[in-house]
């Protein structure tokens, strides 16, 4: 899989006929859950990482934990479903505000859709069935304040 989305990464960095990428997950129930323990990647798996410099939408469709959280963290635009919850558990792999919210030493406490918009985790939150097409319009729209290449600052 990371060798799969290292080659898809540097394919669109390297395509001058795309301006802009929306990126979401396949089902209603998680966005990602990250990579196998046993299975860390080997090469760079995020758009960033490939040298991509080009409008990032994320659009997060139900869980996003661990690597995911990278995802969210790079994007120039976060769209969140009604149902999203975000989850930080590993201080390695995800920026510092999401991994400093559990200071007992605990799991921190999943962040809705709702926390994540009030602190700026995301910047929209809509209905499962309009996720896709607000990802599509917060892609192609050059007016929207977060399309100007927004790089999300979570400390």
């Amino acid at each position: 899989m990371a060798r799969r989305l290292n080659f898809v990464w540097c394919s669109v960095r390297d395509d001058p006929e795309v301006d802009a990428i929306v990126l979401s997950g396949a089902g209603a129930e998680a966005f990602s859950v990250g990579f196998d323990r046993a299975d860390r990647p080997s090469v760079p798996v995020t758009p960033r990482e490939c040298g991509v410099d080009k409008r990032l939408v994320v659009a997060v469709n139900g869980v996003a934990c661990r690597e995911a959280l990278q995802l969210v963290e790079q994007a120039d635009v976060v769209v969140a479903s009604a149902h999203a919850r975000f989850l930080a558990a590993a201080p390695d792999l995800v920026g510092p505000r999401l991994t400093t919210r559990g200071s007992t030493g605990t799991a921190p406490a999943p962040i809705t859709a709702e926390h994540a918009l009030r602190s700026g985790l995301a910047d929209d939150v809509v209905p499962l069935a309009s996720l896709h097409r607000r990802a599509a319009e917060l892609a192609t729209s050059l007016d929207h304040p977060h399309t100007q290449h927004r790089r999300r600052n979570l400390t």
